[in-house]
């Protein structure tokens, strides 16, 4: 199928990121002798982008060392493609507030578990609402829609619960606690918050991909990395901890926002023109 597609298509370069669905457009187009690159999103690639990467005439990374993995020459590091982030311009943080029927003067924790939502993150969400509450937070909860009528029932004056948040990037502005998976995109907007973030990776991925996404956060002191299996553990003591020091908070948002690559798409893009 993918020698079909190619002969029918004659792409002019083909763009390879990842997974089984692009390894035999990749076979096929370094059989063809097409012009092929690799943008790999994580900090730990998956087989199809090391095998592959060898005959690839440029890889493209989102993440510091990873020469041990692609000795290809022609490695870069430009980051992750993702939506627009305008820096420059602030929403004032009371009206975004009381659009979404929070509480001006509460701090607010924001709960992601990805694009699908976590079974184990609402759950643990669930079980810590009266934790939350004592500490004087409120919670905008993102669930997931596979998730959200299970959930729903939780919502009121404290706790917001969406299957799914519009426009992160204002949400980012009002919130003083992130929990969140460590997928790659959603980690390269993350570097965008000025908001300390606690990375819960999903342990159901490929290659156990987004424990090393968050690990290369971990050790660049950018977030604070909880396994799935430690939360019951850990959350509580490390939360405490965090919203109590305001000079580890700090430093925490100033390293994260030093991973921010704002302009990967433009590298990216002239780099494959430059090519063809």
């Amino acid at each position: 199928q993918s020698i079909l597609i190619i002969k029918k298509f004659k792409p002019d370069i083909v763009i390879g990121t990842g997974g089984f669905a692009s390894g035999p457009l990749l076979i096929t187009s370094q059989f063809l002798k097409i012009p092929n690159v690799i943008q790999e999103q994580n900090s730990f690639p998956g087989f199809t982008n090391r095998i592959l990467s060898k005959k690839a005439k440029i890889v493209f990374v989102a993440y510091e060392g990873m020469e041990k993995y692609f000795k290809n020459k022609r490695l870069m590091l430009f980051g992750n493609p993702i939506r627009k982030f305008d820096e420059n311009k602030k929403s004032n943080r009371s009206d975004l507030k009381s659009n979404l029927n929070l509480n001006i003067e509460k701090k607010l924790i924001f709960v992601l578990g990805g694009s699908l939502g976590s079974e184990k993150i609402n759950e643990f969400i669930r079980d810590r609402l009266d934790f939350f509450r004592k500490n004087n937070f409120q919670i905008l909860w993102q669930t997931g829609k596979k998730y959200f009528n299970d959930f729903k029932k939780f919502s009121d004056e404290d706790v917001k619960v969406f299957p799914f948040v519009q426009g992160i990037n204002k949400i980012f502005e009002i919130s003083d606690i992130i929990v969140s998976r460590s997928g790659a995109i959603t980690l390269s907007e993350l570097c965008f918050s000025k908001t300390p973030v606690f990375l819960i990776p999903s342990p159901n991925v490929t290659d156990n991909h987004q424990y090393y996404n968050a690990l290369a956060f971990e050790r660049k002191n950018a977030a604070i990395l909880i396994k799935e299996n430690e939360l019951e553990k850990k959350f509580e003591k490390q939360f405490i901890d965090l919203i109590n020091d305001v000079n580890k908070q700090k430093n925490m948002i100033k390293n994260l926002n030093k991973m921010v690559k704002p302009d990967s798409v433009d590298l990216i893009i002239n780099e494959i023109v430059k090519l063809i």
